[in-house]
């Protein structure tokens, strides 16, 4: 018998590293830029993790801080250089993502949330934009 969930990490891991090297191929300066943005929200994310808060008000600011950061040009070039220079491995990390959310969702008692990620399953399956995938991001940071 196959063990699935160490398959899947490990073509998760296949994924992400493709990615990775894609990027460093293409995109290193607006990975950069990037992860200078990141910084600046460091210690914002890190008092979040010592507030007593419950989980979902910590998501939900964390989700606020990410929203910030994808409204930001350093993270839309960053985006624009993935698609226009590696479309395939971020294609292929959205849909890894999305079949890994359609596992977690009920479809019976969750139906709003099932239609979202399928209207992204399917939109995605044919291509994937700038803004789609940002907006994608801030829906995915809830399931």
């Amino acid at each position: 018998m196959k063990n699935t969930s160490n398959n899947s990490g490990e073509k998760l891991y296949q994924i992400i590293v493709a990615l990775e090297e894609c990027n460093k191929k293409h995109c290193t300066s607006q990975k950069e830029k990037l992860e200078a943005v990141n910084m600046k929200f460091r210690d914002e994310r890190k008092k979040l993790m010592k507030q007593d808060i419950t989980d979902k008000q910590f998501l939900k600011k964390m989700l606020a801080i990410d929203q910030k950061i994808n409204k930001t040009d350093e993270k839309i070039h960053h985006i624009e250089c993935q698609l226009k220079n590696c479309h395939k491995q971020t294609r292929d990390i959205v849909m890894h993502s999305i079949h890994t959310m359609l596992k977690r969702i009920n479809k019976k008692t969750e139906p709003k949330k099932y239609d979202v990620v399928m209207k992204y399953k399917k939109l995605f399956s044919n291509k994937v934009e700038k803004k789609d995938l940002i907006k994608f991001y801030e829906v995915s940071y809830s399931y």
